[in-house]
């Protein structure tokens, strides 16, 4: 669609050229939003028009999902950017979507507090993380980013700018924006403003590692930590293709004898399968970000897993059989304490599109109905073939009803969520 009349409809608002291509749909222009009331006068005059729309705030979010049926015109949150109102007295922040989260977690250090999100990619904007629902390591104990959201402000096609929640936990009636929003990666508006409660800053935080023999022991040993008296603030296993398995814990504690004492009881438990391995995060950093990362590379498939706990040992043993049968070595690093696993299969790209399908059929064929495999990272050819959310279950017309009501000329990221919404 030729929208070459766009910059003079939208005179105050900065548009550019762009060549960023999103799983080979190629937008005309990129707009840059000064503030909401910008950002909702791009979109209803997209809507008038019928012109495909994406929001994107750094983009580390941009190659997920399926490929957009169209896309005219991204919608760049950078430019907002602001703290609009920070309490420190009640642990509150209100920003806008643009802010980059490790920018807001500098500004929160200052007054030794903490928004308890930590997602592998550190350049992600707040907007982003909302809109892919995205978290780390620090969810076993803080929550996910539908926890710590508690207002929300939005710009929908029909020109309304919506506030959902407030300051507070739990302070108005009727539903709740804020989980309807979170994850629905810019299919429903355009997020421009966010409130969340903080923590305060742990004084000290140090990573535990512990080598085992197999997957499960890593089961017995989450599951005695788990049950222990501890409060753990992540816990990770890692296992390989090489059957190398291992078991990552992080404490934190709000003085340092706090933290020392409950490192050496989880130090004592795990002990009892094998040679522990003590980081203090003040010293190596680089612990952390081990817990952080996803485990593939640009060439690897990438496969999110959703299930319960006891699962872990069954879908590793899945992941190493028909990554192997495909000829390729496999990476899997498990929120053990979450049941949220992910999966790299080392080169997964690089086979013929065929093999990339029967790969991800048989991986979904061998789930069970409680487990879900969600296609991360993956190549063009694949995304093509199959859906990347998997199999949607009997909520899916609920949710395009959903859409209709928000979205119903369809302008807002088209395709991209799950079942082609």
């Amino acid at each position: 669609m030729a929208i070459l009349d766009i910059t003079d409809k939208l005179p105050n608002i900065e548009i550019e050229n762009t060549l960023t291509n999103i799983d080979g749909v190629q937008p005309e222009y990129i707009a840059k939003p000064e503030s909401p009331t910008d950002t909702v006068e791009i979109l209803k005059y997209a809507h008038q028009k019928g012109i495909g729309v994406i929001p994107f705030g750094s983009g580390t979010k941009l190659g997920w999902g399926n490929p957009p049926q169209r896309c005219d015109l991204l919608i760049n949150t950078a430019k907002l950017d602001k703290i609009i109102e920070y309490s420190p007295d009640d642990l509150i922040v209100k920003v806008q979507a643009g802010i980059k989260l490790e920018e807001l977690q500098q500004e929160l250090r200052k007054h030794n507090q903490m928004l308890a999100l930590d997602p592998p990619e550190k350049s992600a904007t707040i907007g982003g993380i909302i809109a892919a629902n995205a978290s780390g390591p620090r969810r076993l104990r803080y929550g996910t980013t539908r926890d710590l959201l508690i207002g929300i402000t939005v710009a929908l096609t029909n020109g309304d700018l919506v506030h959902g929640g407030g300051k507070v936990v739990k302070n108005v009636a009727g539903y709740d924006l804020c989980k309807l929003f979170t994850g629905s990666l810019g299919t429903l508006g355009v997020i421009v403003e966010a409130v969340f409660r903080l923590h305060p800053l742990p004084t000290k935080s140090f990573v535990l590692k512990v080598n085992l023999k197999d997957l499960d022991q890593a089961e017995r040993c989450t599951q005695q930590i788990l049950n222990s008296y501890l409060v753990i603030s992540a816990l990770e296993a890692h296992c390989s293709g090489t059957g190398e398995v291992s078991l990552w814990c992080m404490v934190e504690g709000s003085s340092e004898n706090i933290a020392r004492s409950a490192a050496e009881a989880l130090r004592q438990i795990l002990s009892n399968y094998g040679d522990c391995q003590v980081f203090d995060l003040d010293e190596d950093i680089a612990a952390y970000d081990n817990l952080r990362q996803y485990p593939w590379e640009s060439d690897d498939l990438g496969i999110k897993f959703s299930s319960t706990i006891s699962r872990l040992k069954p879908i590793a043993m899945l992941a190493r059989s028909t990554s192997q049968r495909h000829g390729c070595e496999f990476e899997l690093r498990s929120h053990a304490g979450s049941g949220i696993t992910y999966l790299a299969v080392k080169g997964g790209k690089n086979l013929p599109v065929d093999a990339q399908v029967s790969l991800i059929q048989s991986i979904r064929e061998a789930l069970t109905s409680e487990d879900s495999a969600m296609v991360l990272e993956a190549s063009l050819p694949l995304k093509q073939r199959i859906d990347v959310w998997g199999y949607a279950g009997d909520a899916l017309p609920l949710m395009k009803r959903i859409k209709d009501q928000f979205d119903p000329a369809k302008i807002l990221s088209p395709g991209r969520f799950v079942g082609g919404i």
